[in-house]
């Protein structure tokens, strides 16, 4: 009877230290899973290099520790950057929305506030948890550098807000 205690108490034990062990593992793949219904419709790659060199702008991927930041989903940043180019539905239906960390190292705003508040500048993009959504297919006239006619226009959209942060335009 006593050998039979010890393999229950031996095997209740080894049960809870295997899922003890395991915990971790089983609540990051529930994350996991929350982030990625999130994300749905969206990836990550990096922007043309003409993005970088022609706007100053870019895409890392989102490290772990702002990717629990994320609350809005695709359909919603596809939403705020149609409203935002006044585009309906059947005028946006070309788009790819890229999910990462952006950052615009040519977009500042002056900082009023804090210890640096004599008139320096911050970057308004700065690592920030961001979709990019580009429609493509469009006609829109350039404002600002160059005339002509921009085929595409992306509208990166505060991926923890929902705000849009800037859209810019390299086609």
């Amino acid at each position: 009877m006593n050998s039979r205690r010890a393999a229950l108490v031996a095997s209740v034990c080894a049960a809870v230290i295997a899922f003890a062990v395991s915990l971790p593992a089983l609540t990051a793949g529930t994350a996991t899973r929350q982030r990625s219904q999130v994300w749905a419709g969206a990836s990550y790659a990096p922007l043309p290099a003409a993005a970088k060199s022609g706007v100053g702008v870019s895409l890392e991927p989102l490290p772990d520790s702002l990717a629990s930041a994320v609350q809005v989903t695709v359909p919603e940043a596809i939403s705020a950057a149609q409203e935002r180019l006044g585009l309906t539905a059947a005028e946006a239906s070309d788009n790819t929305v890229l999910v990462g960390s952006f950052t615009d190292d040519e977009y500042t705003s002056a900082n009023a506030t804090g210890a640096n508040a004599a008139g320096a500048s911050a970057l308004v993009a700065d690592n920030l948890p961001a979709y990019v959504v580009t429609f493509s297919g469009l006609s829109v006239s350039s404002l600002g550098r160059g005339v002509g006619v921009h085929t595409q226009e992306s509208v990166v959209v505060n991926a923890t807000s929902g705000d849009v942060v800037e859209v810019y335009s390299i086609q």
